[in-house]
């Protein structure tokens, strides 16, 4: 793996705003508290923030960065793949009540799901390991009856304009946050139907 500036501990976040508040925490709070000093890692640690979900591996890949707090797990294993020289220390499960919202009429309950579009911004992200999961529990096949539809920015207003033109059939996002505030109005409207 290409090395960060030597002199320099250099890592990443994805994000530093509302959607992941907890993302930069835990090596703040190491650097206030002195853990990478006293761990011999060097007196003046930066933080970048990566800005978009691959920009963190992008960094590790090229040496512009230590570690990485959120990149995310399946797309370091991709990284690793296709030759990058990448470990991960550590991970999380996410563990944010998701829910799964749909044009109005199009999705009763999850049994119509089956062959129905799935918008999101990423492969194999949380949204989309979440309906994985929910057709394994309904005896439907993943890899066979999931249609991913991808857009090109993570926002709820992209994957509704792709359920309102009739491109996707479904999104699925998270009950808490900004999302779910956007998603619940859009539901309140009748733009949206949960599922």
């Amino acid at each position: 793996m290409a090395a960060a500036p030597a002199g320099n501990l250099v890592y990443s976040v994805e994000h530093f705003y509302a959607k992941h508040p907890g993302h930069p925490i835990a090596p703040l709070s190491a650097e206030h508290f002195g853990l990478f000093r006293d761990a011999g890692l060097l007196t003046s640690p930066q933080m970048i923030v990566a800005g978009d979900n691959d920009g963190s591996i992008r960094m590790l890949s090229e040496g512009r960065t230590s570690f990485a707090m959120d990149a995310h797990p399946e797309m370091l294993i991709e990284a690793n793949a296709q030759g990058a020289d990448i470990a991960i220390v550590g991970s999380y499960r996410n563990g944010l009540p998701f829910g799964i919202a749909a044009r109005p009429g199009a999705i009763k309950g999850t049994s119509e799901l089956q062959g129905k579009r799935f918008t999101t911004n990423r492969r194999l992200g949380a949204g989309e390991r979440m309906v994985r999961a929910t057709f394994k529990k309904l005896d439907f096949d993943p890899d066979e009856d999931i249609e991913v539809v991808l857009i090109p920015d993570e926002g709820v207003q992209e994957k509704y304009q792709a359920i309102r033109t009739g491109r996707a059939d479904y999104l699925v996002y998270h009950f808490n946050g900004p999302q779910g505030d956007q998603v619940g109005k859009l539901i309140a409207q009748g733009e949206l139907e949960q599922v």
